[in-house]
């Protein structure tokens, strides 16, 4: 590749800075075919895998030149892969955010989605890879779960054992489907201090427009006339649709599109969201097409006295799912509302 030649070029002559650069970029790149690839069965589990170690191995590369330390948390019999970051200067207890991503991005998205400005406002940050996510996928196989408390329980207890970890400040920001992920895990986890819903989502399986008949079908356990009634509407979908459905669901692990679909039934927070009692900021997006405008309900669902609910515009350049076009802007808002609430 030729951004990584530029990088492994400025690596043998000592140019630290422009190698980090080249490869941050090059891993960046290939997250675009790793995104493509989740939504085509012309490329089997084994290229799919080889293409997440090549990105990897690029984010790695830049990751290390920035001096961030990779970190195995205990998870059950296994562990979470992840990246501790903390600012510069002598080591003490610190604010610390968790950054848990989404479905379809990786590490090196989390970069300019909150790792950067964490550091840059004096907080340590964490990124991980859970059930569906990065090396959890597509090196091991294991998908999704709805039950998210037991993903960052873990991490929490992890944290707060670090000298260089105030555990009576960690925060945690949930991005994309890791708003509705996280959700779920602030409602049960007490000791987080405060909670970023980016954007809010209510109900996984309720950003799948389906018919109503074919969601009864579903609901009703009939699972051979929900896969026939599919089967027949599928060819007929736009490309664009069936390629986001399908890189969507691949990651839950499951077999036909009936068994997608229940699944994604479990992912509904609705009756989780009452009960987070940390302070609380939920975003939405205009024009986002993912999610819609699920975090108003989501905010108007919250009963914790401290929240917080922000609408990212088209007049902010801030529109889209996730503000694709303004991460800087978006940081600014969410760590300006963490200074205030985790001081």
């Amino acid at each position: 590749m030729r951004v990584q030649a530029i990088g492994d070029a400025a690596r043998e002559r000592g140019d630290e800075v422009t190698a980090r650069g080249a490869y941050l970029r090059a891993a960046k790149y290939l997250t675009l075919p790793l995104f493509l690839a989740l939504a085509t069965d012309r490329r089997s589990t084994a290229d799919q895998r080889e293409l997440y170690r090549a990105m990897n191995r690029l984010w790695t590369a830049a990751a290390r030149r920035f001096g961030f330390t990779p970190v195995r948390i205990p998870y059950g019999r296994s562990h979470l892969p992840g990246w501790f970051l903390r600012p510069a200067g002598p080591v003490r207890p610190r604010r610390t955010n968790i950054l848990n991503n989404g479905n379809d991005a990786q590490n090196v998205d989390l970069y300019a989605w909150g790792r950067r400005a964490a550091i840059e406002r004096g907080w340590n940050a964490l990124i991980f890879e859970g059930p569906g996510q990065g090396a959890m996928w597509f090196e091991r196989g294991i998908p999704f779960r709805p039950d998210w408390e037991h993903v960052v329980t873990p991490i929490v207890a992890w944290l707060a054992r670090r000298p260089d970890v105030d555990a009576k400040r960690i925060a945690i920001i949930g991005w994309s489907q890791g708003g509705e992920l996280v959700a779920r895990a602030a409602a049960r986890e007490p000791r987080l201090a405060a909670v970023i819903l980016d954007p809010g989502v209510t109900d996984l399986a309720a950003t799948i427009p389906l018919p109503a008949e074919l969601w009864d079908l579903i609901r009703d356990g009939r699972r051979d006339e929900a896969n026939a009634q599919w089967a027949a509407i599928y060819p007929d979908l736009p490309e664009q649709t069936r390629l986001t459905f399908d890189k969507f669901v691949l990651p839950f692990g499951q077999p036909t599109f009936y068994d997608q679909m229940r699944a994604l039934l479990a992912y509904d927070v609705r009756d989780e969201i009452p009960k987070i009692r940390r302070p609380t900021l939920v975003s939405q997006y205009e024009l986002d097409d993912a999610v819609g405008g699920e975090g108003r309900q989501v905010y108007e669902r919250l009963t914790v006295r401290r929240r917080r609910f922000v609408e990212f515009t088209r007049a902010e350049g801030a529109q889209y799912h996730c503000g694709p076009m303004a991460p800087q802007y978006r940081n600014e808002v969410f760590f300006d509302w963490l200074d205030e609430v985790v001081p």
